[in-house]
């Protein structure tokens, strides 16, 4: 009975996980020097944002990223993604800052949003976001994530956003982007799921006591 109840539980933990939603979310797919499809890109800057990239630069595990590099910028890219009303997500992506060249870095800025209302304004009043600045010592390079939890959609479509900003070009060169964009539902189990959950759980602290 303990044994089938510990499965019970687990396949209810299974039953809550959720797919990607996203479209190349993790920039795998497209041509090089290209934007990945299913995304859009809008630059806020005279400069612009320099070549958007699937191009492996460091760190290497960062391979098959969307890179933000080449000049001072700042910009943004989005998607839209098909939801039903009320649904709830989880949305998340990592990023990663590198400075190469002789001088030292300047502020890396990274920005993961969620409109809710479907806008494709990433500075729009409905969007909740998360923000971060970095600055990274000559050859260094560090990773990170940003995560939005449990956010209710308002409409039937939600947008993801994609924010980066380099204050300056005095890093000689230097690169930043995402990796690994997320969007997934977030499944509140009901009352009775988490009690079956409870149960098989100590199913299986009371297996492992026998062992």
């Amino acid at each position: 009975m303990k044994k089938l109840l510990s499965l019970l539980a687990i396949a209810a933990l299974v039953s809550v996980a959720s797919a990607n939603l996203l479209v190349n979310g993790d920039f795998e797919a497209g041509d090089l020097d290209l934007l990945p499809p299913g995304w859009t890109e809008v630059k806020l800057n005279a400069l612009g944002v320099g070549i958007l990239t699937t191009n492996a630069l460091p760190p290497s595990n960062m391979a098959g990223h969307i890179d933000f590099g080449g000049l001072p910028a700042e910009a943004y890219i989005y998607q839209q993604v098909n939801v039903a009303i009320d649904s709830f997500f989880d949305v998340f992506v990592e990023f990663f800052a590198y400075t190469g060249g002789a001088e030292p870095a300047d502020w890396h800025h990274f920005g993961l949003g969620l409109d809710p209302t479907g806008g494709t304004d990433y500075f729009g009043p409905n969007v909740i976001k998360v923000e971060v600045q970095d600055k990274e010592a000559r050859g260094a390079a560090e990773g990170d994530i940003l995560a939005l939890d449990c956010l209710q959609a308002l409409s039937d479509t939600v947008t993801v956003f994609l924010y980066s900003k380099m204050d300056d070009a005095n890093a000689g060169w230097w690169a930043h982007g995402h990796d690994n964009a997320t969007l997934e539902e977030c499944i509140i189990p009901e009352p009775g799921t988490m009690l079956l959950i409870g149960t098989g759980l100590l199913g299986l602290v009371g297996l492992a006591r026998r062992k």
